[in-house]
């Protein structure tokens, strides 16, 4: 994390990292607020990672986390994904 210059001020976070399901999504939906907020932290060159426990199929019923995702974490940890379309960049099964 950056550290500021000026010691009254915040570290500049290097990722936000949330959940998806009732936290950035409530009832399935994103709210504008929230994909402001996550628009603005990427202009600041923060990415946004959604971290969920759905598996890569499911997340196509809240279409709206690609327009807020970097990547989003899914299977509740076991697989990794950077966009929509993509294949998993890993995944690993659990036994």
């Amino acid at each position: 994390m950056e550290q500021p210059d000026e010691p009254h001020l915040l570290p500049v976070p290097s990722l936000l990292a949330t959940d998806l399901d009732g936290t950035l999504a409530v009832g399935g939906r994103i709210s504008d607020r929230n994909r402001e907020a996550a628009a603005r932290l990427k202009a600041a060159g923060i990415p946004v990672l959604v971290i969920t426990g759905r598996n890569l199929r499911s997340l196509g019923r809240t279409a709206e986390v690609w327009e807020v995702a970097d990547s989003v974490l899914f299977s509740s940890g076991s697989g990794l994904a950077a966009h929509r379309h993509a294949e998993p960049l890993e995944r690993h099964r659990l036994s």
